[in-house]
């Protein structure tokens, strides 16, 4: 019985450890499971799951954690990235913008490539 309660748990584990974002475009939500993720590599992930454009203020730093489902887009990365800034903007071209500062949006000029 303790052996397939440790065999659980470690399942467990894994499952949480294994960093996922999906985007659901229909409904604009997002399902995250992400831990102890630098801040450029979770928006190299949202970059790679959306096709957004993702810029970040240079020197920018962060470590990010979540787990959630079904998130509005602006509630989900609101949640992820605290206190830092962001900006999600439509493009006149088509897609989305999204611009993460510390002070305004013209220091977000840092292309974030996909992850």
């Amino acid at each position: 019985m303790r052996l397939i309660c440790l065999v659980l748990g470690c399942m467990a584990w894994d499952a949480w450890s294994a960093n996922q974002v999906v985007w659901h475009p229909k409904a604009r939500t997002f399902d995250l499971r992400v831990k102890d993720v630098p801040l450029e590599v979770f928006l190299g992930m949202i970059k790679a799951e959306t096709g957004w454009e993702v810029k970040v203020e240079p020197g920018l730093q962060r470590v990010v954690s979540g787990k959630f489902r079904d998130k509005p887009a602006a509630d989900a990365i609101r949640l992820m990235l605290g206190r830092v800034r962001f900006a999600l903007l439509p493009r006149v071209e088509g897609g989305t913008r999204l611009l993460v500062y510390a002070g305004n949006t013209r220091r977000a000029t840092r292309a974030v490539a996909a992850v």
